[in-house]
């Protein structure tokens, strides 16, 4: 995987964020930038002035996470499920307190409250189809605010990841300068 190298002039990390990612977009490759030679950064900001605004970025929440994308087959979770749930009623006490299930759940890696029909969608991996059946019965069948659910099993990961689409030209940098 590669990163795409850019660096901006602004120091504002609220009027434009996305200027003061420093020397590399952090879209494919957590690590790739920490590894880069001297005579491969981009001039104008070293390592370490890179590293504290990263920081920032994190402390201030625009950045929420550095994420790895592991392998479930290799970590031995080789069935991934996307799981179409329905809640009983839209009250946002229900809604709370699934998305705080989600958020407790191992098996679950990503979920989503939806606009139309179904209510969430459900990211999930099981080591097996007998794994999976346990955690339909404590997660869906358990859950009196559970209408009803959908499951399809994933076939192959065409794509998986966090890239966030944007362009050193994008309208959200805000006008920033690209050195």
């Amino acid at each position: 995987m590669t990163s795409r190298a850019f660096c901006f002039a602004s120091n504002d990390l609220r009027g434009g964020f996305l200027q003061s990612l420093c020397a590399f977009q952090l879209r494919t490759d957590a690590e790739d930038w920490a590894w880069r030679t001297e005579d491969e950064m981009v001039p104008g900001l070293s390592p370490s002035a890179c590293q504290r605004r990263l920081k920032q970025l994190r402390s201030e929440g625009i950045m929420e996470a550095d994420v790895s994308i592991l392998s479930p087959k290799a970590l031995g979770s080789s069935i991934t499920m996307v799981v179409l749930v329905s809640l009983e009623r839209e009250r946002a006490d229900i809604i709370d307190r699934f998305k705080q299930s989600l958020r407790s759940t191992r098996e679950v890696m990503m979920g989503f409250y939806v606009t139309g029909d179904p209510d969430f969608m459900v990211l999930v991996t099981v080591k097996s189809m007998e794994d999976y059946e346990q955690f339909t019965r404590r997660f869906y069948y358990e859950n009196p605010d559970i209408k009803g659910f959908k499951t399809m099993v994933v076939m192959d990961r065409g794509k998986a990841g966090f890239e966030f689409p944007i362009d050193s030209d994008d309208s959200m940098f805000n006008g920033g300068t690209p050195l």
